[in-house]
């Protein structure tokens, strides 16, 4: 990758946190304390409860706090879905946890040691002076980000009015442009057909690439996630440079680089 590269995606992927902070909803739930540990949680954010029922004194008090209901869940799973994270609720969440507290690690150490409890940061929990000396920090590199994205689509964009691919997207109509092609697909295998490499993807989408040639692949590209993806003229040819995800056996989102050189692009 030449622009939307993995240090591009450190800042880009902080919007995670943005979204843990800064929810897309009003709507919170509570978050309970059975057996201590409530020292983590600011006293003016921390409620007990107390009855006198035929119970345990253990039984009879409960500590919570209210935190934002920050996790937004896929809702129609397959236990044979090629995204792990797609095939349970218990699954959807795990993987938008581990990948929040993933991107907190990237927080500077001056703002890493004033977090209390990282867990609670990744369920959208932060102390008011903590949460925007956080927002202070990665708005700027979030907005900085998207911008690099925008413009690196507006690129490939460009640089693709010659491939076969966008002459039949404006005969048909299949898609508004390329990028259609990519975002938001899964490419579950490769087949070699002659000079031409077809990419078949999730979404009824076969991508071909005419004369390919491979320049990179970091990892096996079989069943990964399109993350982000450039095209480029390359003198009479051009490249394609993927950044692809997988998922490893605890739902963490592992980045690999694929590159190919081609001398045209179409779909099938």
């Amino acid at each position: 990758m030449k622009v939307l590269t993995k240090k591009w995606l450190r800042d880009y992927e902080l919007n995670a946190i943005v979204g843990a902070l800064s929810p897309f909803t009003d709507e919170k739930m509570p978050f309970v304390f059975t057996n201590g540990g409530t020292n983590i949680i600011a006293k003016k954010d921390l409620h007990t409860v107390k009855t006198n029922f035929n119970l345990s004194d253990k039984e009879n008090e409960i500590n919570f706090c209210m935190i934002p209901n920050t996790f937004a869940y896929y809702g129609d799973y397959l236990k044979n879905a090629n995204e792990p994270e797609y095939r349970s609720i218990e699954a959807d969440f795990l993987s938008q946890y581990v990948n929040r507290l993933r991107v907190i690690s990237f927080l500077p150490e001056d703002i890493l040691k004033l977090i209390k409890d990282k867990r609670m940061l990744a369920l959208g929990y932060a102390e008011e002076k903590v949460k925007k000396m956080i927002l202070d920090y990665v708005g700027n590199k979030v907005s900085n980000a998207v911008e690099i994205f925008e413009n690196s689509i507006s690129a490939t964009i460009e640089n693709s009015q010659e491939l076969t691919a966008t002459e039949q997207i404006e005969i048909n109509r299949y898609y508004s442009d390329i990028t259609e092609l990519f975002e938001e697909n899964t490419i579950l295998k490769t087949e070699i057909d002659g000079s031409d490499l077809r990419l078949i993807t999730e979404l009824d989408k076969v991508i071909v690439l005419c004369g390919a040639k491979e320049l990179e692949m970091e990892e096996e590209i079989k069943n990964s996630y399109i993350k982000a993806y450039e095209i480029y003229k390359s003198g009479k040819d051009y490249e394609l440079h993927l950044l692809l995800k997988n998922v490893d056996e605890n739902l963490v989102d592992n980045f690999f680089y694929v590159t190919y050189q081609f001398n045209d692009l179409k779909f099938a």
